[in-house]
């Protein structure tokens, strides 16, 4: 993952705009703000750690943005690229006037869309993106869920809690109301882009506004128990700075 920092001379006070290197793995459409009649649309940025970013570009009035054009050509021919003169607040990206996509060489691969089996997504972490294939076992009824939106405003959401398994496992996935029609039970498909969750050494998996369902043969073979329990080994990759010796073991 790289950031580099550049400085916006259109402001008063010196900004800091930052540049992001990745692969962009999804953009969304063009949606009017529910708070006014301007419009802005997001796209997620895969970065070098594997790591995810939401980026959201907002717009006048005019639904309208060449910027949105070239993002989605960049989705289409899987191309890594550089975003240019973004600005970063508590972890938030958005675009600016100044921002483009350049083209770019990267020596990785988006991991977020490439379909991994339920086994091996036991070694994912929490938050991350994940794709999978697999079938619909079962499906709860709808609950409700309320949330509370600025601490003044609460708003109730449904949400089913589905099981979905492969000839590796199966695991609980929470969907939202958004995707009820997107699903039957007993079918099978492609999942993309789900959110990997990991609570007390438990994983689920849930669905967010970017996740979408494409049917597909259906999957033999199918396991339907559901065990939640995390695989705690994993890959790290990085650099060893100093060996010392610690009795009969050596520590680095």
């Amino acid at each position: 993952m790289k950031r580099a920092t550049t400085d916006d001379n259109n402001t008063l006070t010196s900004t800091k705009l930052i540049s992001l290197e990745g692969y962009i793995v999804h953009i969304n459409g063009i949606t009017k703000n529910s708070t006014n009649d301007n419009y802005h649309y997001s796209f997620i940025v895969s970065l070098e750690d594997q790591s995810t970013v939401r980026v959201v570009k907002y717009l006048s009035k005019a639904p309208f943005c060449l910027l949105h054009n070239q993002l989605r050509e960049s989705v289409r021919n899987g191309r890594a690229a550089l975003i240019t003169s973004l600005r970063q607040q508590n972890n938030q990206y958005t675009c600016t006037l100044s921002t483009k996509v350049i083209d770019k060489d990267l020596h990785f691969r988006p991991d977020c869309n490439r379909v991994k089996n339920i086994h091996v997504l036991k070694n994912e972490i929490n938050d991350r993106l994940c794709t999978v294939q697999a079938k619909i076992c079962s499906l709860s009824d709808e609950i409700p869920v309320v949330f509370e939106e600025n601490q003044f405003k609460r708003v109730q959401k449904m949400k089913k809690n589905v099981v979905i398994g492969d000839n590796t496992g199966a695991l609980q996935m929470a969907m939202w109301e958004s995707h009820f029609n997107q699903i039957l039970l007993g079918n099978s498909y492609h999942i993309r882009l789900l959110k990997v969750r990991i609570y007390n050494d438990q994983i689920s998996l849930v669905t967010t506004t970017d996740t979408s369902f494409i049917k597909i043969d259906d999957l033999a073979d199918v396991i339907v128990e559901v065990d939640s329990s995390i695989n705690r080994y994993n890959t790290q990759k990085g650099k060893i700075m100093a060996i010392e010796k610690n009795g009969n073991h050596f520590t680095c």
